[in-house]
């Protein structure tokens, strides 16, 4: 927890007059602050555990974070893949955080994330990608299952399967950032 424990910590110690509202606990603005600019926007865990899992699995080609419509967590140019690793609070799955639980603010950021998501998929589609969206949970739960969902795309994309060229690196650890070029 680091950090973060340290400002929930913090929190518990403001007053009760301060801290609580209509429907509980509420955290003085600058603790939000700081606890919000803690969150991480890349390189998540579920992100490197799906990139660590794809890597196991063979596959090479892809790009993080390529500078493209929604910044896709991992990208296999060459083949126009575009994997998405969503959180399960930021993109509101509905099996965990149901419509009407988080409070109207929340439901309406969420909401409108959840649009964009939408917006950025169909972008992309329109501009020839396909697009894989994966649930942090999920991957984190199964790597092996979403690194063979985008194993079997890139597959029906033409993907041929193995590498045209081997990835020399020192130590034997895949680097975080993969060259274009690899087939």
């Amino acid at each position: 927890l680091g950090r973060l424990g340290t400002m929930v910590e913090e929190t518990a110690r403001v007053s009760d007059t301060q801290s609580m509202g209509k429907k509980g606990y509420r955290m003085p603005p600058e603790t939000r602050r700081r606890v919000m600019a803690s969150i991480r926007k890349k390189d998540t865990k579920p992100e490197r555990v799906l990139r660590s899992a794809i890597w196991a699995a063979g596959l090479r080609g892809w790009r993080c974070h390529a500078r493209m419509v929604g910044t896709p967590d991992v990208v296999f140019t060459r083949w126009k893949l575009a994997v998405f690793v969503d959180g399960v609070w930021w993109h509101g799955h509905p099996d965990y955080l149901p419509h009407g639980r988080r409070g109207p603010y929340w439901d309406q950021k969420i909401a409108g994330n959840i649009e964009r998501d939408r917006k950025v998929t169909r972008e992309l589609e329109e501009l020839g990608w396909v697009v894989l969206r994966f649930w942090d949970i999920d991957v984190l739960s199964d790597p092996a299952k979403a690194a063979k969902e985008t194993k079997r795309r890139l597959q029906i994309l033409g993907w041929p399967g193995k590498p045209s060229v081997t990835a020399k690196v020192p130590g034997g650890r895949h680097p975080t950032r993969h060259p274009v070029g690899y087939a």
